[in-house]
């Protein structure tokens, strides 16, 4: 709309997000696909930080789709979360990062963009990237939620990334481009 070169291509766009929205979720594209490995990995993932470690964990999705895919797994698992996207009212926001960052019982924070900017969540040891949001400034802060002053843990992110498809190419356009950046 605004008459980008890149984004006059509506449909190749359109594509671009489907082949994302595919690799987080088949069925979310295709009824009859029942592969959901990349779920799969993110559940036994959870698993390991959450229920075996004790670690507090926020989730990242692009998608409000993708969340409303993974809070009912989170619920099954007995994983306490709490969930911000842009439905979120702004002025609760800072309620929930409070309850979140002093409520030991709550196990992980889920959320869109809505919640990567502005909120910090320093009890969180763990940032998963169900996706990749294509900005390297809006990865970054996704992982500065956590990354605040309070922080006594070392921080890991985990990036969900399917291997041969548009997310691990698309990633390696991104480090290069980094990379060519860095050494200007």
């Amino acid at each position: 709309e605004r008459g980008h070169e890149v984004t006059e291509d509506v449909l190749a766009v359109t594509a671009i997000i489907r082949c994302k929205q595919f690799c987080n979720y088949p069925p979310m594209i295709d009824d009859s696909c029942s592969k959901t490995s990349k779920l799969d990995a993110f559940k036994e993932i959870l698993d390991e930080v959450v229920l075996q470690n004790g670690h507090k964990v926020l989730i990242f999705s692009q998608y409000k789709e993708m969340l409303n895919i993974v809070c009912p797994e989170l619920e099954k698992m007995g994983i306490k979360y709490l969930r911000i996207d842009g439905d979120t009212p702004s002025k609760i926001r800072a309620d929930m990062q409070k309850q979140f960052n002093e409520d030991k019982s709550i196990d992980a924070m889920i959320g869109t963009e809505a919640m990567s900017a502005g909120l910090n969540f320093q009890s969180a040891d763990v940032v998963l990237n169900v996706d990749d949001n294509w900005s390297p400034s809006i990865m970054a802060q996704r992982e500065d939620r956590s990354h605040r002053q309070g922080q006594k843990n070392v921080v890991t992110v985990i990036n969900l990334i399917c291997r041969d498809t548009i997310e691990e190419r698309i990633r390696k356009v991104i480090y290069d481009k980094n990379k060519i950046t860095s050494q200007v």
